[in-house]
């Protein structure tokens, strides 16, 4: 699974946030060694937080927890050249005034369409309701087309699950308590501006990516 270190951190023992460039064989090696060791965090993760937050909890209490949010994608290369310019001016802005530590996971998962048969779902059933109240044959054989095709759809929501993946960018923040965990959210939300976009995981996710990232082979299939 690839990794990508964003921001240089002052020192990960702060909690927060990691975006960085790297200047020295030094430094390097250090990061490749900070990733290593969030990932040996999440291992033994010893669930979520009862709360509203779903914060994760790491397994020894010194190392506080974790909350995941994901990156909206920006490809400043299809808009003007105005909004590319203002895009990246707002991300180097945020480089500099948010010094915490994190880190970017880039990761392929599967693409959700739980919306979409969610929505197809409700139509099918509808429609067999009402089909089993229609005693006109044209009407029925209207009716009983139409769900054919919504069966068809959903169908290919399960395949595009199964066969299509999404490259997603999920930000880690580390926290030795959960009010420092959201201090610092609250800040990277800030000074995100209009280039760091965050936007929060549901407790079902943040379980599935925890388990991806535990399992680098391992397919997560929904629904």
């Amino acid at each position: 699974m690839p990794i990508r270190t964003v921001k240089q951190p002052s020192d990960t023992r702060s909690g927060g946030l990691h975006f960085g460039h790297h200047k020295s064989k030094q430094t390097t090696s250090r990061f490749d060694a900070l990733n290593l060791e969030v990932i040996t965090k999440l291992v033994g993760y010893r669930g979520l937080t009862h709360d509203r937050y779903a914060y994760l909890r790491l397994a020894d209490d010194a190392d506080g927890y974790v909350e995941m949010m994901s990156v909206r994608g920006q490809d400043v290369g299809s808009l003007p050249p105005d909004d590319s310019v203002a895009i990246i001016g707002q991300y180097q802005d945020f480089l500099r005034r948010y010094v915490e530590a994190t880190k970017i996971f880039v990761s392929p998962f599967p693409v959700d369409t739980s919306q979409q048969r969610g929505y197809w779902t409700r139509q099918y059933i509808k429609l067999n309701k009402e089909l089993r109240s229609i005693d006109d044959p044209a009407i029925a054989k209207q009716l009983s087309t139409r769900i054919q095709f919504i069966s068809d759809r959903i169908e290919q929501t399960h395949v595009v699950e199964q066969e299509l993946f999404n490259q997603e960018y999920i930000m880690f923040f580390f926290g030795k308590t959960t009010r420092q965990l959201t201090d610092l959210i609250s800040n990277a939300k800030s000074w995100g501006g209009g280039a760091v976009i965050l936007e929060p995981i549901s407790r079902k996710r943040k379980e599935e990516i925890v388990t991806r990232i535990n399992n680098p082979a391992l397919r997560i299939d929904k629904g």
